[in-house]
């Protein structure tokens, strides 16, 4: 029932997405009774909407200095994450602009943070970026958009 590497690849590369959904739905029924289908409970958390990148996707994006842009505090992000799990969430999926002055240990924080507190919230984290090494500090890095 696994995808093999290539599938997996070639569904990775695809720009079909209802041709990914449909193949989604017949691995789906394979695996599970037809006539049941689950759902995930969470929440998007956006920790800064400052980034120093532009995508096209992005509807939050605000430059470096904009007088709407912002950073959540830990306790702010607290927070979300309680109201998610009041409403009987499970997960968060944790997200934000390349802010140049948060560097690897924010980061490190923070999930160290959430794990200890809610060790039962699943944490997707930090989609579509890469983390590369940073001339600030030989113990920091900044983040990239990844291409894919």
């Amino acid at each position: 029932m696994a995808l093999t590497t290539q599938q997996a690849l070639d569904l990775l590369e695809s720009d079909d997405l209802i041709g990914l959904g449909m193949e989604a739905h017949q691995l789906r029924l394979k695996k599970n009774d037809p006539r049941v289908v689950t759902y995930q409970i969470d929440r998007n958390i956006n920790y800064t909407n400052f980034c120093t990148e532009y995508c096209s996707f992005c509807a939050f994006y605000r430059p470096l200095g904009a007088k709407d842009g912002y950073i959540l505090s830990f306790e702010d992000i607290y927070k979300k994450i309680d109201e998610m799990l009041e409403l009987g969430g499970t997960g968060i999926l944790l997200q934000g602009g390349l802010h140049p002055d948060l560097q690897i240990g924010y980061y490190e924080n923070l999930l160290r943070s959430l794990k200890a507190r809610y060790p039962q919230v699943h944490l997707h984290c930090f989609p579509r970026q890469k983390f590369c090494a940073s001339p600030k500090s030989a113990n920091s890095v900044s983040a990239k958009r990844s291409s894919a």
